[in-house]
Order: C-alpha cells, then sequence, then structure tokens
C-alpha cells in the first residue's frame, strides 16, 4: 500500500495520517497538511516521473496504484512558473530555495551548483540554503551543472 507523504517549500516529506476519504482530492490533501480554509491553500502532486501538477480542491490526485503519493502544499492562491534545465514546473511560493531546485530536478545537492539565467551579463548562483525570487517579470530560468572540483579530480 502506498503512504501519502506531504512537505512545504522545504520538500521536508512527512507521511499524512490515513486520509477519511478516497480517491484523495486536493481538498483532502490540503486538510491532511493542517489547512482549515482549504481555499487558502495551494497543493501540488510531485508525479513519479517528476513533473508537477497542481490539484484543484474537487480533482482526483494521481496514483500509479503502489508508490508513494508525495505532495507539496503552502499557504496561499498564487502560482509561479519557472523552468530548470528545459523542464518547466509550477511552484506554490513566490521564493524557491537552491537545494530545493536540485531535487526536483534530481541533481545531488553536494555535487551540483544551479543558477539563475539574468538574460544580461553573468548567471546568478543560488547556494543551497538561499532562495530566488519568482515573481519577477518574466519566465525564472534557472540550470544546473557539476560543480568543479580541486580535490582528488572526482568531475
Amino acid at each position: 500500500m502506498s503512504s501519502i507523504l506531504i512537505a512545504g517549500e522545504d520538500l521536508r516529506f512527512t507521511p499524512a495520517k490515513e486520509p477519511d476519504v478516497y480517491p484523495l482530492t486536493g481538498e483532502a490533501i490540503a486538510k491532511l497538511a493542517g489547512a482549515e480554509d482549504v481555499k487558502d491553500y495551494v497543493v501540488i502532486q510531485w508525479l513519479q516521473d517528476g513533473q508537477l501538477e497542481t490539484l484543484r480542491a474537487d480533482e482526483k490526485s494521481h496514483s500509479d496504484g503502489g508508490s508513494d503519493q508525495r505532495f507539496i502544499v503552502f499557504r496561499g492562491s498564487a502560482l509561479y512558473l519557472f523552468e530548470i534545465d528545459g523542464r518547466r514546473l509550477t511552484w506554490g511560493s513566490p521564493r524557491i530555495r537552491g537545494d530545493v531546485l536540485k531535487k526536483l530536478i534530481g541533481v545531488d545537492p553536494t555535487r551540483y551548483g544551479v543558477w539563475q539565467e539574468s538574460g544580461q551579463g553573468e548567471d546568478k548562483p543560488i547556494d543551497n540554503d538561499k532562495f530566488a525570487n519568482l515573481q519577477q517579470d518574466g519566465l525564472e530560468v534557472f540550470f544546473t551543472a557539476r560543480k568543479e572540483s580541486t580535490e582528488g579530480g572526482d568531475r
């Protein structure tokens, strides 16, 4: 049987209690995350293929029948689009941390760096514990690359 895992914008997933209702909807997930008034929350399902999908309150979650179901729950009503390594994703917060960007794209946060494209001049590195702003005009674009190593030639 699959587990239901819920995280906030930090992507630290914790198991949710067994829901009273199936199939799971966006509303049910928000309530499992502690929402009292679900209209004040955004629920995003992190699918097995790495895509992020927003769930409306009345929309059923997707299940592959056995894997853990992962949900990210945000307090707020806005959605922010960004692109990383050519994949367009939706986020429920106006900011996103560097290590979270790396987790979403599936690279090792200790071996890879992430940069925010500037469109003019140098691209901005986003350290693991730093936030990138997703509220600026236009689509924010990020890319990852392996960090250069000067220790022992591990590249």
